[in-house]
């Protein structure tokens, strides 16, 4: 008897757990620590944090356009990373220990848009009711 690929789980619910912490370490630690008007995460973090609130509402509704709005926020973090690595040497003096972060985050990121859209488990998970 073949087991369903559908629900959250496996390499699903590795994503979820890392969308989860991201979540809660770039937005509610900020906002809990004052330092949500800070300019930094105005512009550059705000936006992406918006994103992955918005994912998990819909990942808890397992909702068909889940896997859109995870690719918009995936796509919307490399673009985050291009700039920042584009500026950070007029911004942070140590930039050689934040780079590698950074090209880390952008690889991942293709990763999972690559997972997003071959997944079986995806296109059976968030599917239209």
């Amino acid at each position: 008897m073949k087991q369903e690929i559908k629900g959250i789980r496996g390499w699903l619910l590795v994503f979820v757990i890392i969308l989860i912490s991201s979540f809660c370490i770039g937005g509610i630690i900020p906002i809990l620590s004052g330092e949500l008007f800070a300019s930094n995460f105005v512009i550059i973090q705000f936006p992406i944090i918006f994103l992955q609130g918005i994912c998990l509402f819909l990942i808890y509704k397992k909702s068909s356009s889940t896997k859109k709005w995870v690719i918009i926020m995936l796509l919307s973090l490399i673009l985050s990373n291009i700039f920042q690595i584009i500026t950070i040497k007029q911004r942070i003096s140590d930039y050689q220990m934040v780079l590698p972060f950074l090209y880390i985050s952008t690889t991942i990121s293709i990763l999972w848009i690559i997972y997003f859209k071959k997944s079986k488990r995806v296109k059976t998970t968030f599917i239209k009711k």
